[in-house]
């Protein structure tokens, strides 16, 4: 009662504010206690009661609003000396910040309905407040040196930036601190796997039947969907990719993530943003740096060791002082190789699900590179550059297994349950794709028929199958 009670007070209040009435409670109550008035409701969100927290962030939706209209005055700030040298446009943003922040923070809440309908209203605000409405503003070409585009409710891209990093991009964090529970669906493998060493287990192929609740499976596609709506839209309003950057940004948060299955979640998602979502007019050069250097770094095997130093190298010097101090200094760097695969496989117990990239970052490779219109966009240069990665790779997964065999670890099993694939088992899956890397190269003409192309650089198939 004490709750039903006190929102029904703030909501009275709130009604009072936003019906634009001329007396001066309400008007000192909406220009001077704003920020209080969007704390009060954000407490509500976090409550216990479900109903009272979806009604709740429908409260902040007029709130917003009430920011958006250029007809009302903004509400009175307490700005510090910065923000004040700043000018009104750094004050209006401190004015929308406990809104989105409030909301974002919500999108982590335990409760699937509560993060839902978060995440819906967050996405709708900026949508509809953080672009510009200009009539046939998707025919022309926006200005954005213009200032009558520069604040916040009218869109610029400087603040969609702000809102990617500040807002969007944290909320990546909640599949980490929520996505620790043995309900989470099973961690995916590529189809043509084979677990020749761990064996397949019951729960590899098992169908979850039961509703899923983790944020991982219930919230994370809705937002990366959602970011890349707006990256989408900002392209067709301001025709210029600024906000790719962003987006990619978010990928690269959920593959050097320490949860093997965001990342593995980041990685598919980044597949189809590559082959779906984007108009291969929009893709650059630089763009296919940033996408391979992510796919490449997923290849490696973090924290490795490097190979122990050897002794057996002939030395001129054999005095008996001279051999004293090389043996001390061979002991000291095999004690210092001990530790680092001790740590090696230390981490390797805690952060057992990471196995799962290496496999599906060479299924995403093998579908980029085995799709003719990738492959024309990036180049040859970058199909090389992923298939050395992958040479690479396989030699850090065939090290890492070596390692692991002569330390075995004694609970090495995913936070699921599921023993995780064998760094042999993802070498092998590698070398599969190496072969059809090979094969498509060498089946070049240029490579068959080497002396029917002119000139000496003009063998660039040839160099890189070469290279592989």
């Amino acid at each position: 009662k004490v709750a039903d009670t006190g929102f029904k007070m703030l909501t009275s209040q709130l009604d009072q504010c936003l019906d634009r009435s001329e007396s001066l409670s309400p008007v000192v109550l909406r220009a001077e206690r704003f920020v209080d008035l969007v704390d009060a409701l954000l407490m509500y969100v976090s409550g216990p009661r479900e109903d009272k927290a979806i009604e709740a962030i429908d409260r902040l939706v007029p709130l917003a609003d009430y920011l958006a209209d250029d007809k009302t005055a903004l509400p009175v700030v307490r700005t510090s000396k910065l923000s004040k040298e700043q000018g009104s446009q750094s004050q209006e943003l401190e004015m929308w910040w406990p809104i989105l922040l409030g909301l974002s923070r919500a999108v982590g809440d335990p409760r699937r309905t509560i993060r839902t309908k978060s995440l819906v209203t967050l996405l709708s605000i900026i949508n509809q407040h953080f672009f510009p409405s200009r009539e046939g503003s998707k025919e022309a070409h926006i200005d954005t040196s213009d200032t009558e585009f520069q604040s916040p409710q009218h869109g610029d891209l400087q603040t969609l930036q702000l809102v990617f990093r500040g807002v969007l991009t944290p909320m990546l964090e909640h599949a980490e601190t929520r996505g620790n529970s043995g309900s989470r669906s099973p961690i995916p493998l590529p189809d043509d796997f084979e677990r020749f060493v761990t064996g397949t287990t019951s729960r590899d192929t098992e169908q979850s039947t039961g509703e899923k609740t983790e944020w991982l499976d219930t919230t994370f596609d809705h937002l990366m969907d959602g970011c890349v709506s707006l990256c989408l839209k900002s392209i067709e309003i301001y025709q210029t990719d600024c906000l790719v950057e962003e987006v990619l940004g978010m990928f690269n948060s959920c593959l050097i993530s320490d949860s093997g299955a965001l990342a593995v979640r980041g990685m598919l998602r980044l597949q189809s943003f590559v082959v779906e979502d984007l108009d291969k007019d929009v893709i650059t050069d630089d763009f296919w740096a940033t996408v391979c250097h992510m796919l490449r770094r997923c290849l490696s095997v973090r924290g490795l060791p490097g190979q122990l130093s050897g002794s057996a190298e002939e030395e001129t010097d054999t005095s008996p002082g001279t051999r004293k101090d090389r043996e001390s200094d061979t002991q000291a760097q095999q004690q210092e190789a001990l530790a680092m695969m001790s740590e090696f496989v230390l981490e390797e117990e805690l952060l057992a699900d990471r196995r799962h990239i290496g496999s599906n970052a060479v299924m995403i490779i093998g579908s980029l590179l085995g799709n003719r219109s990738i492959v024309e966009s990036m180049g040859l240069r970058w199909y090389v550059f992923l298939g050395t990665g992958l040479g690479r790779g396989i030699e850090d997964w065939e090290q890492a297994a070596r390692i692991m065999i002569m330390y075995p670890s004694q609970s090495l099993t995913s936070d699921n349950g599921l023993d995780p694939p064998h760094y042999l088992e993802n070498a092998l899956y590698g070398r599969k794709y190496m072969v059809k890397f090979l094969v498509h190269l060498i089946g070049k003409e240029e490579v068959l028929n080497p002396e029917k192309i002119a000139g000496t650089d003009s063998k660039p198939s040839a160099t890189a199958a070469k290279s592989l």
